[in-house]
C-alpha cells in the first residue's frame, strides 16, 4: 500500500525544511515579487542560502534603526512598545520615507496613539478606517475605544 499524504507531507518537511541549530521558528508568509528578486540577489551575491540572506538583511535593518534610535526608545523598541509608521503628511521627511516614531499603549490618553484613535472615532471616522490609517488591526482599535470611551 502506498503511503498517505500525511506522511509524504512528513517525509518532506524532514528532508526540506530542516531546523538550523534548533533556533528555528517556522514563517509562513507571500511577499510580493520584487521582495522575492531582492532576496534572491542577496542570497546569490553573499553567496548564501534564501534563510541567512534573509536574516543578514533583517539584521542589518534592525541595527540601521537601532543606530537612529536615543536609549529610551531602544528599550521600547526591544520591549515591543515602539512603533514607527510612514508619515502621512506631504513634508520633506516623508518624501524621503523617513519613518516617525508613535508610542503604543501610552498609559495617558492624551498622548500618542490612543489620543490619535480617539480624535479620529468622535472626528466621524470608522474603526475599520482609523485601523488603516494608523497600520493597526480593527481589534486593537476597539480594545482602545472600550478602554477610553469618547466622550
Amino acid at each position: 500500500m502506498g503511503m498517505s499524504n500525511a506522511e509524504r507531507q512528513r517525509q518532506y518537511r524532514q528532508r526540506h525544511l530542516n531546523d538550523v541549530g534548533g533556533k528555528g521558528a517556522r514563517l509562513n508568509l507571500v511577499v510580493d515579487i520584487e521582495a522575492k528578486a531582492m532576496l534572491e540577489r542577496l542570497s546569490t551575491c553573499y553567496g548564501v542560502t534564501l534563510r541567512e540572506a534573509l536574516a543578514l538583511a533583517l539584521d542589518r535593518t534592525e541595527d540601521a534603526l537601532l543606530d537612529t534610535l536615543p536609549a529610551d526608545q531602544r528599550r521600547a523598541y526591544y520591549d515591543g512598545r515602539l512603533s514607527l509608521r510612514r508619515k502621512r503628511e506631504a513634508t520633506s521627511n516623508a518624501s524621503k520615507g523617513i519613518d516617525e516614531p508613535l508610542r503604543r499603549n501610552s498609559e495617558d490618553p492624551d498622548q500618542g496613539r490612543d489620543a490619535r484613535i480617539i480624535r479620529l472615532f468622535t472626528e466621524g471616522t470608522s474603526k475599520r478606517a482609523i485601523a488603516r490609517e494608523l497600520g493597526i488591526s480593527d481589534g486593537t482599535v476597539r480594545n482602545v475605544l472600550k478602554r477610553h470611551p469618547a466622550p
